[in-house]
C-alpha cells in the first residue's frame, strides 16, 4: 500500500508538470484550427491516462481477474432528494477506457466492448476477410463507437478508413452475419475530424431500428452535413429489418427520420415518445422530443458557442428549426439516456422518468417530464466519474460504465413512498 501510494505522489507531480506545460503551450497557439487540433488531441490523452493509472493500480494491488463471480470491492454512496444512490464496483470486468457497449453472449454476465480494442474484435469477428476495400480505424477517438444486440444478432457502428491510406467514414456492421449493412459516404478531409461525435443511439423502431449518425468536426464541410438531406450525416436514420439482416437494399442506402444533430450518443422511448441526447459545441447540450421530419437545427442554430469562445449565431429562420426540450449549460457531455428503474418510474408518475448519463458533467441525472413533453426537474447527483454506457445486468438489474474506473452496478435504496390510501 506504500508503494501504490507514492506512485500516487508522483503521477500527481507529474500531471501537474504536464499540465502546467499544456498550459504554455495552449496559450501560444494562434488559429483556430491549432486550437481544435490541441482539444481534441488533450482530451483523448486525458481518457488515456486515467485509463493506464487505474490499470496500473489495479496491477499493484492484485486486482480481480477476468470472468470470476459477480461481486463488489468497493461502494459509493450519494443521497439524493428522494433516495439513495449506490455504485458498487464490479471487478469482473477489469479496467475501462471508452466503453462502445455490452453483449449478451449467455454468460454469467454481459461481455464489455471497447471502443480502442476494435482491431482484437474485427479479427475475432473475421470481418476483414469480408471487407476488403477498408479497415477500421482508431483515429482521433473513432474505433467501435456502438455495439448492440438487436434480434439476436450483433451489430456494431465503426469508424472506418479506405485503402489504400484513404478517406474516414462509418459503417454498420453485422458482426452475426459477418456482413456491412450500411456504409456513410467518405468524409471530406478537414483537420479537426473527431470521430468522438460520431453519435451512435439507437432504439428499436417499428420494423427496424433508429439509429443516430453525428457530424464527427465543427468544420462547417463537415457540420454543415447536417442540413443536407443528401447526407446521412447529422441525422437520425431508419434501417429496415432486412437491411440489417444484410438481405435489403444496398449499403449505402438510409432514410432520414430527423436532421440537424451534432452528436447524439443516447436515444429512448418513453410513454411511447422518443427522446435524444445530444452533444452542443461549447454548451448548448440538449435533450430533445424526436419527430419524424422535424429539423433540430445544427450547425445553423445553437445555444451553444464555438470552443475559442464565439457566441454561435443563428443562420436563417430559427422558427424552423425545433427548440430543445431543455439546454445544458455550461456543457455537461450527455452520453446515455434510459427510462427509470421501475421504482423511481412509479415514484415519480405519472411523469415520466429518465436517466441520463454524462461525461464532462461526470454525473447522473434524473430527469422528470410531463404529458407536454416539458422538461420539469432535472436532478444532479455528482459522482466524480465519467459515465458513458448503461448496461442490463442479470435479474433486472443496472450497470454504468465508466471512462477510467471500471463498471458500476447502480443501486437505489430508499426511495421515498407515497402513503397508503
Amino acid at each position: 500500500m506504500k508503494r501504490l501510494s507514492s506512485l500516487r505522489r508522483r503521477a500527481l507531480i507529474g500531471v501537474l508538470l504536464l499540465g502546467g506545460a499544456l498550459a504554455g503551450f495552449l496559450m501560444g497557439l494562434r488559429s483556430a484550427t491549432q486550437k481544435d487540433f490541441a482539444y481534441y488531441g488533450i482530451k483523448e490523452l486525458k481518457i488515456a491516462a486515467v485509463h493506464q493509472w487505474v490499470t496500473l493500480r489495479e496491477k499493484l494491488s492484485g486486482g480481480a481477474p477476468q470472468g470470476q463471480a459477480l461481486q463488489s470491492d468497493e461502494i459509493k454512496v450519494f443521497t439524493a432528494n428522494d433516495f439513495s444512490l449506490e455504485l458498487l464496483h464490479l471487478p469482473a470486468y477489469g479496467s475501462t477506457e471508452k466503453t462502445a457497449g455490452f453483449i449478451d453472449e449467455g454468460g454469467a454476465l454481459p461481455v464489455k466492448i471497447e471502443q480502442n480494442d476494435v482491431d482484437v474484435h474485427w479479427a475475432h469477428w473475421q470481418l476483414g476477410s469480408v471487407i476488403t476495400d477498408a479497415k477500421p480505424s482508431t483515429f482521433r477517438g473513432g474505433g467501435i463507437k456502438q455495439v448492440f444486440r438487436y434480434q439476436g444478432q450483433t451489430l456494431a457502428l465503426v469508424s472506418m478508413q479506405a485503402l489504400p491510406e484513404g478517406c474516414r467514414f462509418a459503417s454498420l456492421v453485422n458482426v452475426t452475419a459477418r456482413r456491412e449493412v450500411f456504409r456513410a459516404p467518405c468524409l471530406p478531409p478537414v483537420d479537426e475530424i473527431d470521430f468522438s461525435a460520431i453519435g451512435g443511439g439507437w432504439v428499436a423502431d417499428e420494423g427496424g431500428i433508429l439509429m443516430s449518425l453525428g457530424t464527427p468536426s465543427d468544420d462547417l464541410r463537415i457540420a454543415g452535413l447536417a442540413q443536407d438531406p443528401a447526407s446521412p450525416y447529422g441525422k437520425v436514420l431508419f434501417f429496415p429489418d432486412a437491411q440489417l439482416r444484410g438481405e435489403g437494399p444496398a449499403r449505402e442506402t438510409f432514410v432520414v427520420h430527423s436532421s440537424g444533430h451534432r452528436n447524439p450518443q443516447g436515444l429512448v422511448r418513453v410513454g411511447g415518445a422518443l427522446y435524444a441526447t445530444d452533444h452542443g459545441p461549447k454548451g448548448g447540450d440538449e435533450i430533445n422530443l424526436l419527430q419524424r421530419g422535424h429539423n433540430y437545427g445544427w450547425p445553423l442554430y445553437s445555444l451553444g458557442s464555438t470552443y475559442q469562445g464565439q457566441p454561435h449565431e443563428p443562420m436563417g429562420d430559427p422558427a424552423r428549426f425545433d427548440e430543445p426540450l431543455f439546454s445544458f449549460i455550461p456543457a455537461v457531455a450527455p452520453s446515455d439516456i434510459l427510462a427509470c428503474p421501475s421504482t423511481l418510474a412509479e415514484r415519480y408518475a405519472p411523469l415520466q422518468c429518465v436517466l441520463i448519463t454524462s461525461l464532462r458533467g461526470m454525473s447522473l441525472f434524473v430527469g422528470l417530464i410531463d404529458d407536454q413533453h416539458r422538461v420539469v426537474s432535472l436532478e444532479r447527483l455528482s459522482v466524480d466519474m465519467r459515465l458513458r454506457e448503461f448496461v442490463a445486468l442479470p435479474g433486472e438489474r443496472l450497470g454504468v460504465s465508466t471512462d477510467g474506473y471500471g463498471v458500476f452496478e447502480i443501486k437505489l435504496a430508499d426511495v421515498a413512498r407515497r402513503p397508503a390510501s
